[in-house]
């Protein structure tokens, strides 16, 4: 399964456990904002009326000054013309769907079920092993950096005051991301060396929609808006969306680029002159793990394990193969706090099989694990007070607890939902149509009795 199948998939199902406007932009981090000077929380402006008007009337006049220069010579236009090509721009307001991949024949995989290391780890000390629920963001990002081998940059606590999503990276291409969030607000920084990434269907942008600005000394590009799948069709054509608070910048420091994409809550309140001022604060106070833990963003965080707020509970045992990787759905903002593992399985580099593991306390509303099980095919309906799927559901049994089992309407999912005492879980597997390979109810029920 190619990546943009799989984040399709994933995004809807995201999209079902969490409306876009409440959480973090991409993982879905389709996320909000909020930021601070140290003494403001939430959806406060970091600075007065007076000092924005200041600082947006002073950068207009830069970007006045800076287009008069360039433009009045030919090495100049050359170089205005160069810098569009930050963003991956399309001259239309729609891009077609993803082509649909053929399905294979499904079968289920000979898998064996392998122990799982116990990860138990020190705040004031990485150890040898950096896990994406049990490891600090300081010790993802140092882990990072070694991987990488250059100094990566974040956002700074005094602007920016948010908690770690997740961090992914891609050694082959150089590159980095990073998310963070807070309650009304998602923030994300890609950074990498040479090239911005190009032929990347989340990173289009509507020419139209692209504004020169500047970052410091450098030159950038801006806009807002949003490419987005009509009635959460991922069959139609993606949209342009002018008004979609979404926000984006980049610009390129030598070698080194720069890509910070923040979107808001609606209420947030913040004026898109506001946001776009913030943002370029932001990206020109940028800051490093070597000028200390304290001034990076969540630099004093400790692990999503231990930031949750109740005891979360991991698979002792997985199928051969399948890792965990980073995944971004946790949450301690909400009423009820919630946390995502995810794990997948590669051939020749491609994510053929995924598991997610969503688990909460038991909510005192109908915004149930449950609820978002029947959810996930569309045959859901609720019975006495409980949300079921009768066409569809499976008892099960579950160290002794019952727990239903789902087999998707399309060919390439199934899942898993059960409760304990005070937690309630659900366990989704998901195959490329193009692979075929499966990993079988008994397998899932296994893995849902490991946990520990």
């Amino acid at each position: 399964m190619n990546n943009d199948n799989l984040n399709s998939i994933l995004g809807d199902l995201a999209e079902n456990a969490k409306p876009a406007a409440q959480i973090d932009l991409w993982p879905g981090l389709k996320r909000h904002l909020t930021a601070s000077d140290g003494q403001a929380k939430q959806g406060k402006s970091i600075m007065n009326q007076t000092t924005v008007l200041r600082r947006v009337a002073f950068a207009a006049l830069t970007v006045l000054v800076a287009f008069a220069i360039l433009l009045a010579t030919p090495q100049g236009r050359a170089f205005s013309q160069e810098l569009l090509k930050y963003f991956t721009m399309v001259s239309q307001r729609t891009i077609p769907p993803v082509p649909t991949s053929i399905p294979a024949p499904t079968y289920t995989l000979d898998t064996w079920l392998i122990p799982q290391p116990t990860i138990s780890i020190d705040h004031q000390n990485c150890g040898e092993t950096i896990s994406p629920i049990s490891s600090t963001f300081v010790c993802q990002l140092q882990a990072a950096q070694a991987k990488l081998g250059f100094v990566v940059k974040s956002f700074p606590a005094r602007y920016v005051q948010a908690s770690f999503n997740f961090i992914w990276i891609d050694q082959e291409h150089h590159l980095i991301q990073m998310s963070f969030s807070d309650q009304q607000a998602g923030y994300r920084l890609d950074q990498g060396l040479g090239d911005f990434p190009k032929d990347c269907r989340g990173c289009a942008i509507y020419q139209e929609a692209v504004q020169l600005v500047r970052v410091g000394e450098y030159q950038a590009e801006y806009a807002r808006g949003a490419f987005i799948f009509p009635e959460g069709r991922v069959d139609k054509d993606m949209v342009w969306k002018p008004d979609e608070p979404v926000y984006h910048l980049r610009w390129k420091e030598n070698e080194r680029w720069y890509s910070f994409t923040l979107s808001t809550d609606q209420s947030a309140g913040l004026k898109p002159v506001e946001i776009q001022v913030k943002m370029i604060q932001i990206a020109e106070n940028l800051v490093s793990l070597d000028q200390g833990a304290d001034q990076l963003t969540a630099g004093s965080q400790p692990s999503i394990k231990d930031s949750v707020g109740f005891t979360i509970k991991e698979p002792s045992l997985l199928p051969k193969g399948f890792q965990q990787v980073p995944d971004g759905s946790w949450s301690n903002l909400t009423s009820t706090p919630r946390v995502g593992m995810s794990y997948e399985y590669l051939v020749n580099g491609w994510s053929v099989n995924y598991l997610n593991l969503i688990q909460m306390l038991i909510p005192a509303d109908d915004q149930t694990l449950r609820r978002e099980f029947a959810l996930l095919y569309q045959g859901q309906a609720m019975v006495n007070g409980q949300w079921v799927n009768e066409d569809t559901d499976e008892e099960v049994q579950i160290n002794g607890v019952t727990g239903y089992y789902l087999e998707g309407k399309d060919p390439i999912s199934s899942a898993l939902y059960w409760r304990d005492a005070e937690r309630e879980y659900l366990l989704i597997h998901q195959w490329a149509p193009d692979f075929g390979g499966r990993l079988d109810k008994e397998t899932l029920i296994a893995i849902a009795e490991s946990l520990k």
